[in-house]
């Protein structure tokens, strides 16, 4: 997937425009493991509106969804597994000694790639 600009439409609480990455992600901001090394894409609003209730609405356009890769996606991303779990295991720690993260988040964002299905 090429770089795409892409504007939100109703019932988005956010009508900015932004800029996706080549696998689906949104540019900018801190980066993280779960964007720069990512098994899935990650969708920023949520304009399907499948929450119930007074906060439905407000809460998937806040919250978005996630749609996994496939076994061949992530295959051309990363070599094998370990290459995967180094990658997030490099930039975790990275963002612990920057101060962006905690030890206990770092060590649950490396056993989760641990133990992921990534081939």
């Amino acid at each position: 997937m090429a770089r795409a600009l892409v504007t939100p439409t109703p019932p988005a609480l956010m009508p900015v425009s932004y800029i996706l990455d080549s696998n689906g992600n949104e540019t900018g901001g801190l980066r993280t493991p779960f964007v720069d090394y990512p098994d899935r894409q990650w969708i920023v609003n949520d304009t399907t509106v499948t929450s119930t209730g007074p906060l439905g609405a407000l809460f998937c356009t806040l919250y978005g969804y996630t749609l996994p890769f496939t076994h061949a996606d992530l295959k051309t991303l990363y070599k094998n597994h370990g290459d995967y779990v180094s990658h997030v295991a490099r930039e975790t720690n990275e963002l612990v000694n920057e101060g962006f993260l905690q030890e206990w988040n770092a060590e649950t964002i490396k056993d989760n790639a641990a133990n992921s299905d990534v081939p």
